[in-house]
């Protein structure tokens, strides 16, 4: 099928687990700078994703732990601030 579909524009990849993904694929690695590994409380170190997004003159933003449950309640449920008219 790599002989069908190279260069024909389709969009495809050989079948792979997750398990096959995550030990044996560079791309799901430290390899690709996308990823990175972690300290996420309460559970260890472990790979995770940075943002895929990155603008001209700034640096890609390194993955972040999730906060812990709660942590950030205050912060959701404080008022919006509004734009002045004017």
């Amino acid at each position: 099928m790599r002989a069908v579909f190279h260069g024909s524009g389709v969009l495809w990849g050989p079948y792979q687990t997750f398990r096959q993904l995550v030990e044996e694929d560079p791309r799901c690695s430290t390899q690709n700078p996308l990823f990175s590994w972690i300290d996420q409380p309460g559970i260890g170190t472990l790979l995770a994703p940075g943002s895929p997004l990155v603008f001209s003159g700034d640096p890609a933003p390194a993955a972040a732990p999730a906060p812990r449950l709660g942590a950030d309640t205050d912060t959701l449920h404080s008022p919006v601030p509004q734009p002045v008219s004017g």
